[in-house]
């Protein structure tokens, strides 16, 4: 366990590594620097930050890890919930557990298929690339423009909804964003943010413009499959997988059921938020790595070179989108870049009767705790 107060506990620790990390930065960074700020914590530590949040416990091994979600699969954590609630609303596929969380994952697996995703590269070339082609500086403007271009990544496919947010303002990536910046974490160094009265207003107000606007797609992709047998088949969006799935729970229905429409949305909204958030962080710290070392960015550019040639790439991947299994050593970048900033965290609930077992045979309760 890093230095512990006897009556602050880590809040002030937390506090002064939060002040080192850009406005908005995950929450679950602050673990790792506290644990590269102190060499011997090694691969898992307490982390005491009450009443402010509840007794964590860091985790940073892939063994350790794969215990808690894999080997047993302990509850997800409330956290969760609370901070995913303001963008998706009911319990999406982060968030669910068991047989609801099945039933959600195996209607929407046919969109995330690798011949699925190689045959929309076409679109997905042109889209992702206009925004940082327009780029007014080199470096700056690929880390403005990331997120917009990966907006439009992320809405097509596998999600099949034409937002153009790189070129023109979108009403559902606009409230997407903005319910991004009051989204909240559960840990503020100002206190005032813990009572800030215009947060669930803002957020009802922005949940509603995303609501209004999906419910308008789902309405539309609806007749479109009702009236054309080969659309309902052919298109693997997660739009259309969901209503496909509704379609064929309910072959004689007039509409969408409201309940179903719901859940269908906050799924929708999940994919929206987690590809344009996950696939801009990751691109940024991709980004960063390779300009803080120009000898891998050369490496990386002589194997694009000798892979895709000289001519366009995008349209060479286009004809043929098996060339990408040669990349290696572009992959192997991407993969360290995840290694060292991940995107993502995996949020358990601590169990009474479960403990994680470190490499050197020590057992570390988890009973009343949070693992990150």
């Amino acid at each position: 366990m890093p230095p512990h107060h006897w009556l602050f506990g880590h809040i002030i620790l937390s506090a002064d590594v939060v002040k080192t990390l850009p406005p908005f930065a995950n929450g679950a960074y602050i673990g790792d620097l506290i644990r590269r700020r102190y060499a011997y914590l090694g691969d898992a530590f307490y982390l005491d930050t009450w009443p402010f949040a509840s007794l964590f416990l860091v985790v940073s091994s892939p063994d350790m890890v794969y215990q808690m979600t894999q080997k047993v699969q302990i509850p997800k954590a409330k956290t969760l919930r609370s901070f995913l609630q303001p963008l998706t609303g009911r319990e999406d596929l982060v968030t669910l557990e068991g047989d609801t969380w099945k039933r959600w994952r195996r209607i929407f697996n046919p969109g995330f298929s690798v011949t699925h995703v190689a045959r929309k590269l076409d679109s997905r070339n042109g889209r992702g690339s206009r925004g940082l082609q327009e780029c007014p500086t080199p470096h700056l403007g690929y880390v403005r423009a990331t997120p917009q271009a990966s907006v439009s990544l992320a809405d097509h496919p596998p999600r099949d909804l034409k937002f153009k947010s790189q070129v023109q303002h979108n009403a559902f990536t606009a409230a997407l964003r903005r319910q991004i910046v009051w989204s909240s974490t559960g840990f503020h160094t100002n206190p005032l943010e813990y009572i800030n009265v215009l947060r669930p207003f803002l957020q009802k107000y922005n949940a509603s413009v995303m609501n209004y606007y999906l419910t308008q797609e789902l309405t539309r992709r609806y007749g479109v499959m009702q009236e054309t047998t080969a659309e309902k088949n052919s298109k693997r969006s997660v739009v259309d997988l969901a209503l496909k799935a509704y379609l064929e729970e309910h072959p004689t229905a007039n509409g969408i059921d409201a309940d179903f429409k719901e859940c269908a949305m906050v799924q929708i909204k999940l994919f929206i938020f987690a590809g344009q958030d996950t696939t801009s962080t990751g691109a940024v710290f991709t980004y960063y790595l390779l300009a803080k070392y120009p000898e891998v960015l050369a490496k990386v550019r002589a194997e694009h070179t000798r892979v895709l040639g000289t001519s366009t790439a995008a349209s060479l991947l286009v004809s043929t989108p098996s060339l990408l299994n040669r990349l290696t050593y572009t992959l192997a970048i991407i993969k360290e870049s995840l290694r060292l900033y991940p995107t993502v965290a995996a949020w358990r609930e601590g169990q009474p009767d479960f403990a994680i077992i470190t490499e050197n045979g020590q057992s570390l309760g988890l009973f009343r705790r949070k693992i990150v």
